[in-house]
């Protein structure tokens, strides 16, 4: 079809401020669907060349200064066999002397001579942008885009242009192209990290793990990055396999970001600060934890060396993954390790001790019981227990003292009352008569009547 045929309606648009047209048809043609751009014909890479060409030479010749000029037409066009160089130098020269919106009208007249000139198109685009016409600066990159599927700076711009406008299955197809070529690297990068960001944003965790796990795995191939960006990168990518429960493959990344800080602290010349690693090893452990796995017991204790100020707190983890598996021995060395972190905790203590009682260990139990009593002296708990311990050795006396002074202590008097009776049952009614009647000396069997 005739170029004259879509310039005309063209013609009528104007603003008046400026004098340079509005590009409504190529503006217009930001409506279709990326696939569909993908897939146009010939034809149609005409048509949309033409309309942006079009557009761009009215735009030039309405801007101030410029002077009138017809249209070519099919048959000019044909007579000038040496049009597209010329444009292509004027557009160059344009460009270069920063008059965009002359260098633009130049190369929509190199489409309208060459239709499959990718260069020009690009240009176009990046001239377009100069001039603040996004939308329109949009349609020339998709068509570079189709001239060139792989060309790397056109994707990269289009997986910007997609980014802005939240479309990240957009950004991502154009993304692809461009790394496929190798170049444009660092940029690639860049928007890599804010596609997977967005994907995250918009709770697309699979998406968003696709795209940090691309960046893990070319950010640093041979692992010698140590920088804090990298560390959080893979946090990031770990947190995102946890929130997604994950959990094993959380727990590989993990373990995954403590070898990179290992790695970063025994080869720089700085030690990172310890508090990074303290933070790295607790998540393992929750992973760890999570997982069933038994290194978490390794970790915790890393935890306990690195961090001994808050040792209590990883023997009380210790303690529930222990009682959680019924593992006796790590159960104990929880107990023991809490009970030396804090003295003063005699719950702790109490169970500590009965767990050496129930396993028939006495000399423990009482070892942990005389530091218990040097540190609360009336605490009922402790005398009962160790009531228990003498009353095992069978020496009730002194037993029965021990559950005496835990009649004291309000929170165990009945408790301790209950002990007493085993060993001093309470008297029975005809007891305690007998006993009333026996103290007034009245007893039977001293002499009395015949």
């Amino acid at each position: 079809m005739h170029p004259e045929l879509y310039c005309a309606p063209l013609r009528r648009f104007s603003v008046a401020a400026s004098g340079i047209l509005h590009f409504r048809s190529l503006v217009a043609l930001n409506h279709l669907n990326v696939e569909s751009t993908i897939k146009l014909n010939p034809a149609r890479l005409l048509l949309l060349s033409s309309v942006i060409g079009c557009a761009a030479m009215h735009a030039a010749a309405s801007a101030p200064g410029a002077g009138s000029a017809p249209v070519e037409t099919s048959r000019q066009i044909e007579a000038h066999p040496d049009s597209v160089r010329k444009y292509r130098f004027l557009a160059k020269a344009s460009r270069e002397q920063r008059n965009f919106a002359t260098a633009a009208s130049y190369y929509q007249k190199v489409l309208t001579y060459s239709p499959d000139d990718q260069k020009a198109a690009y240009f176009l685009g990046t001239c377009l942008v100069r001039e603040g016409r996004q939308r329109a600066a949009k349609a020339a990159f998709l068509l570079s885009s189709q001239l060139d599927s792989v060309h790397v700076n056109t994707n990269l711009t289009l997986t910007q242009i997609f980014l802005r406008e939240e479309k990240p299955d957009s950004a991502r197809r154009f993304l692809s192209r461009a790394m496929l070529a190798g170049r444009g690297r660092d940029r690639g990068l860049e928007l890599r990290r804010q596609l997977a960001g967005q994907y995250r944003r918009k709770g697309n965790i699979a998406a968003a793990i696709e795209q940090y796990r691309m960046l893990a795995e070319v950010d640093s191939p041979a692992g010698q990055d140590t920088t804090r960006e990298r560390a959080g990168l893979l946090k990031m990518i770990a947190d995102l396999h946890r929130e997604a429960g994950m959990i094993s493959e959380a727990l590989l990344w993990q373990q995954r970001l403590l070898d990179h800080h290992e790695a970063g602290t025994n080869t720089s010349a700085t030690k990172q600060p310890s508090a990074d690693r303290i933070s790295i090893l607790n998540d393992l452990a929750d992973l760890q934890a999570a997982a069933g796995s038994e290194e978490a017991y390794g970790t915790l204790a890393a935890l306990v060396a690195a961090d001994p100020g808050n040792r209590y707190a990883y023997y009380e983890r210790l303690l529930v993954i222990a009682t959680q598996r019924n593992d006796g021995f790590r159960r104990l060395e929880a107990l023991e390790g809490m009970v030396r972190a804090n003295p003063k905790d005699i719950p702790t203590l109490a169970a500590l001790v009965e767990f050496h009682l129930d396993r028939k260990v006495p000399a423990q139990a009482e070892r942990w019981l005389q530091q218990g009593l040097s540190v609360a002296p009336e605490h009922g708990r402790l005398h009962i227990l160790m009531g228990d311990l003498l009353a095992a050795r069978g020496d009730l006396e002194e037993a029965l003292k021990s559950f005496e002074k835990a009649l004291k202590d309000p929170e165990w008097e009945v408790v301790a009352q209950q002990r007493v009776w085993q060993i001093r049952p309470p008297e029975t009614a005809e007891e305690k008569l007998k006993r009333e009647f026996f103290g007034r000396g009245d007893d039977p069997d001293e002499g009395g009547g015949h």
